[in-house]
């Protein structure tokens, strides 16, 4: 969150001059083998380009907000009438709802976008990221011009509650990245295979140098990112990361 306040402010003062942020939000968990809380640790990193000409979701608004629930996203309802849609200042009130439904609002605002989260796991920093992708990508009523609530924090830090429009043909520039079916394309490691690879992760963690072997597993590296085009790590030196395209 610090990063994409930094980035929104720097464009907000003109300081940009045209210009992009690259904001790269990355999170994994620590060794979690044979832990009763194993099934929910993961890792995922996302990037998003910060300017002053949105494609995706623009007009971000926020506020700082004790610690609370953990970091979700929710399509917000504020007039009668109207899904979730308005620029208007508005007070939130303690409104008493059956159980039923609360799972029904549950399953219309907040469900959808953990689309992405139900196929890797756990987003940690990520989380808001990967569930506005999720929302786009599963709500077809959702239209250009909603406003999105997203709700972040920090493991005992500081809390952000902040908004968010949908910009026009959002949705078809998401679709024509493919996250989804690249996604479901993945390789199926075995139980050995993860294991292995968790061991290895989790002796490299805060070592100061690098080198990814791209050998493990075997042919992943050859089918997914060999001449693919894609930015990948190869090294790190002194804690300074080196990266070269696939």
């Amino acid at each position: 969150m610090a990063a994409l306040d930094s980035a929104i402010d720097w464009v907000a003062a003109g300081w940009n001059q045209g210009r992009k942020a690259l904001v790269i939000a990355a999170d994994f968990s620590r060794v979690h083998l044979n832990t009763k809380q194993e099934f929910v640790m993961g890792g995922v990193a996302t990037a998003m380009l910060i300017s002053d000409q949105p494609e995706i979701i623009e007009s971000l608004n926020w506020v700082n907000a004790a610690t609370g629930p953990p970091t979700f996203m929710i399509r917000i309802d504020l007039q009668p009438g109207r899904n979730w849609g308005t620029t208007k200042p508005a007070s939130l009130r303690a409104v008493e709802k059956k159980k039923s439904e609360l799972r029904a609002d549950f399953e219309r605002k907040v469900l959808p976008a953990l689309r992405i989260s139900r196929l890797v796991g756990s987003c940690y920093a990520s989380s808001n990221y990967a569930g506005i992708v999720s929302l786009l990508l599963s709500c077809e009523d959702l239209e250009p011009g909603d406003r999105i609530g997203f709700y972040a924090y920090g493991s005992g830090a500081i809390g952000e509650f902040y908004s968010a429009i949908v910009c026009p043909g959002a949705r078809e520039k998401l679709q024509k990245l493919q996250m989804l079916e690249k996604l479901e394309a993945r390789y199926d490691a075995s139980v050995a295979e993860y294991e292995q690879n968790e061991a290895i992760r989790d002796s490299y963690v805060e070592n100061p140098d690098f080198e990814p072997d791209f050998s493990r597993p075997p042919g992943v590296f050859e089918k997914y990112y060999r001449g693919q085009g894609l930015y990948v790590l190869k090294s790190v030196k002194e804690y300074q990361r080196k990266y070269e395209w696939s």
